[in-house]
């Protein structure tokens, strides 16, 4: 009986895996994944984009709008919200997290709305660093609880005995 061969790590695995893009609904911040086909292809995970503006833009207004878009992606379609995360560094506390919930609030259907917003929020976390050294020391200690974190769900596998 020949034993089944390994084709690649888990590495390999996650990487193949198949990614979900999603779009913000700002028009002019979709517009920038267009491809030359025409097709807006949307923003991927782990996807790093940088949001410029003058001083009186509203560049945090933008930011918000897109990190509701993206905790709320696939409720739309399914009933279950995505479980990722996002993290915020708010150096000039400027974000609001009423504001925020506002817009998590508007985008979800009104019958699943308090318990979704709740959970929606949960995945949202806020930093507010005072300076360089509280910064790295906020980027040390989340690269150790992503570090712990699992990254897709687990599948528990049980093996009962009766006697």
């Amino acid at each position: 009986m020949s034993r089944p061969k390994l084709d690649g790590t888990a590495l390999d695995l996650f990487a193949r895996r198949p990614t979900r893009s999603f779009m913000t609904q700002l028009s002019f911040i979709d517009a920038a994944t267009m491809k030359p086909d025409g097709e807006v292809a949307g923003y991927r995970p782990r996807q790093v984009v940088e949001l410029c503006g003058a001083s009186d833009a509203p560049t945090t207004r933008v930011l918000e709008h897109v990190v509701v878009s993206f905790i709320t992606k696939r409720c739309k379609a399914h009933a279950k919200l995505p479980q990722e995360r996002v993290f915020i560094f708010d150096h000039e506390y400027q974000v609001s997290v009423d504001r925020i919930e506002a817009l998590v609030a508007r985008n979800l259907a009104a019958r699943q709305q308090d318990e979704a917003v709740r959970e929606a929020l949960s995945r949202v976390q806020m930093c507010h660093c005072r300076d360089s050294f509280q910064w790295l020391a906020t980027l040390n200690h989340l690269h150790y609880e992503l570090l712990d974190a699992p990254t897709a769900r687990t599948l528990k596998w049980e093996k009962r005995v009766e006697v």
